[in-house]
């Protein structure tokens, strides 16, 4: 198991505890249910954002020739989202 998979395993390990352990406050406050729906639809939406750009840097590593230009268009609106999704600063 990779560094990452162990990470990304042990991030939804510990926001499930984390939920369960607040059940009372997510059923009670809207507002927490709320959050708790968009946290989770963000963390979903980051990991598949970083799933398919590896996905698309191996078959790209995987080549001996150059990409082909259909798979370079592919990766570079990846390449941009997954630190946008992240927070980070992109320049």
């Amino acid at each position: 198991m990779t560094c990452n998979a162990i990470s990304r395993s042990l991030h939804a390990i510990g926001g499930t505890r984390q939920l369960a352990g607040n059940r009372s406050r997510v059923v009670g406050q809207p507002s927490v249910a709320r959050m708790s729906v968009v946290k989770a639809g963000w963390t979903a939406a980051t990991l598949g954002a970083t799933c398919y750009s590896r996905m698309l840097g191996a078959r790209v590593a995987g080549r001996s020739e150059l990409p082909v230009a259909g798979e370079q268009q592919r990766t570079g609106p990846v390449a941009l989202a997954v630190p946008r999704l992240l927070g980070a600063e992109c320049r």
